[in-house]
């Protein structure tokens, strides 16, 4: 079998070149994070998950719940995975959260933020280079969110990322305050990272550690 890369990234100032590969089989692997993501960024309204809304959208707790007991059937090669988690996002400096907001993606609330402290924003601004809706300056983008279009909702093909909405998306990481009360989010229409209540019911896209093309032990 030939994995063929699928590069849908760009050259980030201070670190490497940042690629998403299609591994077949609905799996797509980041060579930076070292994870692997399910290629549909909606899986949960795909298979119909319980708990979750028509659209597919649940809260927190439905949501862990859900990613641990998720086995996916990879069809390439042959073998279920079932170590699936919500994506983290953890200090961008340090072992605290920094709690401000800016728009130059230098803290760990706000816009802009292309470290690989947070999963989910990086694979939004670097690896499938969109755009919030505010530039570092505070100017105001109008291609901005999942559609590059300024629109809400929808579900977009995105590289080789599939059914990616423009909603908000639940981390796997609790809130800086009140953490039982709070999660960690990112907003695929504004591009913007902050917390959520755990009783709102957000939007789920699995990953798991690891390549899956790697050889198996």
């Amino acid at each position: 079998m030939i994995l063929r890369p699928l590069l849908c990234a760009c050259l980030c100032a201070g670190s490497a070149a940042a690629a998403v590969h299609d591994r077949g089989g609905g799996l797509l692997y980041d060579d930076v994070l070292d994870i692997t993501w399910l290629q549909d960024a909606n899986h949960a309204k795909t298979v119909k998950a319980p708990d979750a809304t028509p659209e597919g959208a649940m809260d927190f707790k439905a949501a862990q719940a859900w990613v641990a007991g998720l086995v996916y059937h990879d069809a390439v090669r042959g073998r279920d995975w079932d170590d699936w988690r919500l994506p983290r996002i953890r200090p961008l400096a340090g072992e605290r959260y920094s709690g401000r907001f800016r728009l130059d993606g230098s803290s760990d609330e706000g816009y802009n933020i292309t470290s690989p402290r947070s999963e989910l924003a990086y694979m939004y601004h670097v690896n499938l280079r969109l755009t919030g809706y505010y530039d570092k300056d505070g100017s105001v983008r109008s291609d901005f969110g999942a559609g590059r279009n300024g629109k809400w909702g929808g579900s977009h093909e995105v590289g080789p990322v599939r059914n990616l909405m423009a909603v908000i998306y639940w981390s796997g990481s609790d809130g800086p305050s009140f953490p039982e009360r709070n999660g960690w989010m990112f907003n695929t229409y504004w591009g913007v990272q902050n917390f959520y209540n755990k009783w709102d019911k957000l939007f789920v896209w699995p990953v798991r550690d690891g390549d899956v093309g790697a050889p198996q032990r």
